[in-house]
């Protein structure tokens, strides 16, 4: 008798061709934007990786420049939401994925964080550092979210 399918991994088989497009469309993406650096692909996905953390950073910022109550901050904050969701279901970030396709690497935008604390990027470490790293922005901002409402 074979083991029972978990529906996370029947989610997943069916979100993998969605993951693989989303993929090809930041790698495209990235050589349309960054056409103008010189080099090959591993420019545009050097690129890519400082545009997709300090994107982050903005976006986090952002949420609480914003005033209270303002719609954009809920989209902000939804936005984190899908990001720890496709983290979780798709096992990783689909936009490293493809600064990884260009770089022709394994890095990831936290493996210069982890170099600096003396530590050699491990699979294993970068999968703590991102639990860490997102999972303390969106917690941040799921507490915020809701003490907004609770107070106004």
């Amino acid at each position: 008798m074979e083991p029972p399918v978990e529906p996370v991994d029947t989610l997943r088989t069916v979100l993998r061709p969605i993951k693989y497009a989303l993929i090809d469309l930041f790698v495209s993406l990235a050589r349309v934007l960054f056409f103008w650096l010189p080099g090959d692909d591993k420019a545009k996905g050097q690129a890519l990786m400082v545009f997709h953390f300090v994107g982050g950073m903005l976006l986090y910022s952002l949420y609480f420049a914003i005033p209270k109550l303002h719609p954009l901050r809920f989209f902000i904050f939804l936005f984190f939401v899908i990001v720890i969701l496709q983290q979780v279901v798709l096992r990783g970030c689909v936009i490293t994925r493809a600064e990884q396709q260009l770089t022709k690497t394994s890095d990831t935008i936290l493996d210069p964080w982890i170099r600096m604390a003396g530590l050699e990027p491990t699979k294993e470490l970068r999968i703590i550092c991102n639990i860490a790293v997102v999972g303390c922005m969106s917690s941040t901002l799921l507490l915020n979210t809701i003490i907004e409402q609770i107070i106004p």
